[in-house]
């Protein structure tokens, strides 16, 4: 172990002659071992678990009103609204348009739709993604409900038979569907005329493609059809879909950002177009080593989410260069004093390493604060 300033200190084990190579090798075998035959950093955002009621208080009211949906609807649905307004009124030819664009909607077959729209309407119970509708009597008796008694979206509206021409109530499924394939209920017209909503219903299996793949093919075949018409799709699908999407990317999105700051910084004050790379590298090698062991900690049974896995990524890439910025520093001052590069080092680590790891130490109790 090198001496420094006649004593031995462990802070500068790394920088002896032989020792900097095991170090060396240790990280490289272990990074290699944990991002290849392993593949850990990939299992970590496997790992994920984004649904409010995985990480929120057991006894909040947000998860409890969740976990009551949940039973009376017999499982996690979610409603995908597709709205259609014309700012004029919407003509006879858009509310068959509506019709006609259902129709086509229910070509391509997805097992997250629920295939009986009528049942999920009228309470979810016994609604089951991709199935055939619920026997030939529950269909039959939700959509005779909905053309006797259904209402407009408040609930308030009048009997169906007093509806324009092409509309409908909450329970009623559209006309065109297949017998066996029938998610679509409605369309409710507005009070106004100007638009209406056709609503199917999603059962959440824990999958984000459940949710993104039909909304997505929903979305590109009827949005935006111009004249004045337009279309959107919202809801809770809707929105689950768009929260989906955005943390797929978030992700490489900060990262990418997070690391073209830091070779910014680096290139400045360093002015080298090279030397930059040896920082960023340990960096980005600490990245993945926690991104590992995040996944070994989520199979602990720790709640991992997206908001943490992001908030990770930014912490090691922010606090890293943070970290070799004060031990380059101290290096290229103890240049000057020591010729020999490895005492130099030596003398870098043992002053430098005691304050690294009371700024990390600090960093780790605040995040542990947001445990309260």
């Amino acid at each position: 172990m090198p001496r420094v300033n006649g004593r031995r200190s462990i802070f500068s084990f790394p920088a002896g002659r032989r020792a900097k190579w095991v170090v060396f090798a240790v990280w490289v075998i272990g990074i290699v071992v944990a991002t290849g035959p392993l593949n850990l950093p990939a299992k970590f955002s496997d790992a994920e678990e984004n649904e409010s009621t995985s990480f929120l208080p057991g006894d909040a009211e947000s998860t409890k009103a969740l976990q009551a949906t949940e039973e009376l609807q017999g499982g996690e649905l979610a409603s995908a609204v597709i709205v259609f307004r014309r700012e004029s009124g919407l003509t006879a030819e858009d509310r068959a348009r509506i019709q006609q664009d259902v129709v086509a909607l229910t070509g391509e077959r997805f097992p997250g739709v629920v295939a009986d729209g009528a049942t999920a309407a009228s309470g979810g119970q016994g609604a089951s993604g991709g199935d055939a509708a619920s026997g030939d009597d529950a269909a039959g008796g939700a959509t005779d409900g909905g053309a006797g008694s259904a209402t407009g979206a408040g609930g308030g509206g009048p009997p169906t038979a007093d509806l324009p021409e092409g509309c409908a109530g909450p329970t009623t499924p559209v006309p065109g569907q297949p017998d066996d394939y029938a998610p679509f209920v409605g369309p409710i017209c507005s009070e106004d005329g100007k638009a209406a909503i056709v609503t199917a219903y999603l059962k959440g299996d824990g999958e984000s493609e459940t949710i993104l793949d039909p909304i997505e093919e929903w979305r590109d075949q009827i949005s935006d059809p111009g004249g004045g018409l337009e279309v959107k799709i919202t809801g809770g699908a809707g929105y689950a879909a768009d929260a989906i999407k955005v943390f797929e990317t978030i992700d490489g999105t900060l990262v990418l950002a997070a690391v073209s700051l830091v070779i910014f910084l680096l290139i400045v004050i360093y002015r080298s177009p090279i030397f930059f790379l040896v920082p960023l590298t340990a960096v980005l090698f600490a990245e993945a080593l926690s991104r590992s062991l995040g996944y070994g900690v989520s199979e602990l049974g720790v709640t991992i989410n997206g908001q943490s896995s992001s908030i990770m990524s930014v912490l090691v890439l922010g606090a890293g260069t943070d970290y070799a910025l004060l031990l380059v520093a101290r290096y290229r001052e103890e240049l000057h004093r020591h010729p020999d590069k490895h005492v130099a080092m030596a003398t870098a680590l043992a002053s430098s390493a005691p304050a690294i790891l009371a700024s990390a130490g600090t960093v780790i109790a605040a995040l542990f604060c947001l445990t309260i």
